[in-house]
């Protein structure tokens, strides 16, 4: 045999393993395909304060009065797009350090979380985090009003002193 002919059929050999080796769409493959265990990679979070109806949470700013309470409820999917075993999930909650007399919270059934405000007013930071899965995280951001801010708006008090 010739050196090129020799070439040419190593070149068409390395070529055949290729396509035995790889499935026919490689591209649409993901990395969890070979797992067996289901391993946390999405988390859906719908939330709202005591009493309104829940709603899916956007990134801006959660406001609450003075002793007003938050909930979020958390559906966890796994790779393949199923909902996660609650018995298995985890959530942890890291709270910054402005959060101290602002937020406290409180885990509820399967993994829900209830966010209270407490006296003082300001804004923190809040980071809820899967625990040895992905990093998966999802920041937090409250801002705590005043009291007079929960109570009557800006017309409804010159209204009431108007009256008075």
């Amino acid at each position: 045999m010739t050196h090129t002919i020799r070439s040419r059929t190593r070149g068409l050999l390395v070529v055949g393993v290729l396509l035995i080796a790889l499935p026919g769409d490689a591209a649409g493959q993901s990395p969890f395909d070979g797992w067996r265990e289901p391993v946390v990679v999405e988390l859906e979070l719908v939330g709202g304060k005591d009493g309104a109806r829940p709603r899916a949470l956007n990134r801006g700013r959660i406001r609450l009065g003075p002793r007003e309470s938050f909930t979020i409820e958390i559906d966890p999917f796994d790779q393949l797009g199923r909902r996660f075993p609650r018995d298995r999930f985890r959530i942890s909650v890291a709270l910054d350090r402005e959060c101290d007399g602002r937020v406290s919270v409180a885990e509820t059934r399967g993994g829900d979380l209830r966010f209270s405000a407490g006296r003082s007013r300001g804004r923190c930071r809040v980071v809820l985090y899967v625990p040895g899965n992905l990093n998966l995280e999802y920041e937090l951001k409250f801002e705590i009003t005043a009291i007079g801010a929960t109570n009557y708006t800006r017309r409804q008090a010159v209204e009431i002193a108007e009256r008075l």
